[in-house]
């Protein structure tokens, strides 16, 4: 639920930042040099107009949000969870502010958006890199590709193994003689491998009967006691 300000609390509110009428709002308001300052909505230019204290004791307010814009990093709920992601376009549907996500053609509604840290996102990325591959966030195997930077310089290397500590250090086979935290790798190709399984029992399916018909002569050639003799005493 948003929250919501009026009188006294309004004016405190003030003192930190920015804040609209919760209905139909059309400037913002704010504490600059000890007085109440005011900016209209869609031009983002300061007004010069008498503000009547009572504005805030009639009305109740909530705190203005920057419009979410192309390359804002947010993230929203719908009922199947919460979806995290780069905006990639805001615009208008049936008279509503929409935004959709890059890679997500759905549109969503801005209202719902909460603005989350780059660093957030690109770690919930990383792990689902991981997951997606059976692996733990920064577990590393012999054999993966990846790549990390070294005083300005970007190596790619093939992993050779990887340690338990804290920083999960990572050595590599070629490339770069020296240890990497895991958390400053990224990873280009994983390296799967299978468990040789050993069952402990085996089906095999039954070999078809051959329904071909003979050739003619054939059986008698193969139900005759004599040609059966005839054919060991060959051997």
């Amino acid at each position: 639920m948003t929250k919501t300000y009026k009188g006294f609390e309004a004016l405190k509110r003030m003192m930190d930042g920015w804040i609209q009428k919760e209905k139909e709002p059309y400037n913002k308001y704010t504490f600059e040099d000890g007085v109440v300052k005011a900016k209209n909505l869609v031009t983002d230019r300061y007004i010069d107009v008498n503000i009547n204290i009572n504005l805030f004791f009639n009305n109740t307010f909530v705190d203005y949000v920057e419009p979410l814009v192309a390359g804002d990093t947010v993230k929203t709920t719908i009922m199947a969870g919460t979806l995290y992601g780069e905006v990639e376009a805001v615009f208008e549907e049936y008279g509503t502010t929409c935004f959709r996500f890059k890679g997500n053609h759905t549109p969503y509604n801005v209202d719902n958006a909460v603005r989350i840290e780059k660093s957030e996102l690109d770690l919930l990325k990383r792990e689902a890199t991981f997951k997606e591959a059976g692996r733990q966030l920064d577990e590393f195997q012999c054999g993966d590709i990846v790549q990390f930077t070294i005083r300005g310089c970007v190596y790619e290397a093939r992993v050779m193994q990887q340690g338990k500590g804290d920083r999960k250090m990572v050595t590599f086979s070629n490339v770069y003689a020296g240890g990497v935290p895991a958390k400053d790798i990224t990873p280009v190709k994983f390296v799967t491998y299978v468990e040789a399984t050993h069952p402990d029992y085996v089906k095999v399916d039954p070999v078809a009967p051959c329904t071909a018909p003979m050739m003619p002569g054939m059986a008698a050639q193969f139900n005759s006691p004599l040609s059966y003799v005839q054919r060991e005493e060959q051997l």
